[in-house]
């Protein structure tokens, strides 16, 4: 195994995502802040522990014992720190960190069922593709004789 076979260039794996993912828009306050365009890692991460400590039950429902210091750590996950400076200035407060922070995560699953639907979309197709000859698109599987023959008797 040579040096370059230890290598692994994340940054560039990184960088064509990033050229993809455009900014979440939030209008607070009358205005327009820039969220990161996919749900950080850290996010995922601390629902995973909340899931541990039996805080998001199967349904996905966030429980009442999650304590606002906790749901204002997710949210710091999210919103980038200048931000979350200037929300808090303005007058965010705890009551209203839930509902804000559930209409952020809304935006997130959205934008997450849709590349999951995208991906799956892509893949049916391209087992559609490899599934066809390239005569005329249709497939390169031989039908047999006896089923193309009941065919035509039912057809009569």
């Amino acid at each position: 195994m040579t040096a370059a076979d230890k290598f692994i260039d994340l940054d560039a794996v990184l960088a064509e995502q990033a050229d993809a993912a455009t900014p979440l828009v939030a209008r607070l306050y009358g205005k327009d802040w820039d969220l990161p365009g996919t749900l950080p890692a850290a996010v995922t991460m601390r629902m995973l522990l909340w899931v541990e400590r039996g805080w998001i039950n199967e349904a996905g429902e966030v429980s009442p014992d999650v304590g606002a210091l906790d749901q204002m750590a997710l949210l710091a996950d999210i919103v980038p720190t200048e931000t979350m400076s200037a929300w808090c200035a303005k007058g965010l407060d705890t009551s209203q960190v839930e509902p804000v922070m559930g209409v952020i995560m809304a935006c997130y699953e959205k934008q997450m069922e849709a590349r999951a639907l995208g991906e799956a979309a892509a893949a049916q197709a391209k087992g559609r593709s490899t599934a066809r000859s390239s005569k005329a698109g249709r497939s390169s599987k031989p039908t047999s004789t006896a089923s193309t023959a009941s065919r035509t008797s039912q057809a009569s």
